[in-house]
Formats: C-alpha cells, sequence, structure tokens
C-alpha cells in the first residue's frame, strides 16, 4: 500500500521534473534564435511603413485638388434627370452613366 503510493508520487514527480526539464530546453532554444524569427517581422514592418508612407504622399498631393472639384462642381442629380439638362450642366455630349457603362 504505502510503498506503491510512494512509488507513484516519486514516478510522478520525476515525469513532471523531465517535463519541465524538455519544457526549459524547448524555451531556451526558441529565445536563442530570437534574432532569425525578428528579422522577417522587422522587414515585413520596414516594407509596410514605406507603402503607407507613400500612399500618405500621394494622398496629400491628390486631397488638395479633389477638394476644389468637390467645391467647384455643381451637384446636379445624374438618375431621374432630364438628358438634356444633364448634358447641357455637364458640358458633354454622351450622359455620363452611358459613357461609363460603354467604356
Amino acid at each position: 500500500g504505502d510503498a506503491q503510493l510512494l512509488s507513484n508520487a516519486e514516478n510522478a514527480t520525476n515525469q513532471f521534473q523531465m517535463a519541465q526539464d524538455t519544457y526549459i530546453t524547448a524555451l531556451l532554444s526558441f529565445s536563442s534564435k530570437e534574432l532569425d524569427h525578428i528579422k522577417p517581422l522587422q522587414c515585413l514592418l520596414t516594407c509596410q511603413q514605406r507603402m503607407y508612407n507613400d500612399v500618405s504622399k500621394i494622398l496629400n498631393a491628390k486631397l488638395p485638388g479633389l477638394q476644389d472639384n468637390i467645391e467647384k462642381s455643381v451637384n446636379t442629380p445624374v438618375f431621374g434627370s432630364d438628358l438634356d439638362k444633364h448634358l447641357e450642366t455637364t458640358g458633354k455630349q454622351i450622359a455620363s452613366v452611358l459613357h461609363r457603362c460603354c467604356n
């Protein structure tokens, strides 16, 4: 009885210590390769930063012109409006809708 319980407890303790050793070994092995793991992440973040900087430059260049276009544009409905009036307002010979659909 008691000898069997002591033997089982000792085996369980040994198995636990071996599992701890295995875990610590794996953790140390992983952390020793930290630079190998972080370099691709750093490269990805650098590329993303470049991309977002490029996008920001493009937006900064385009937004003032867009704002001017919005302020200068005449707000007229396209659908449900008279075709002649639409063409007169836009200064075009072909309705915007037809032009976009057919191009």
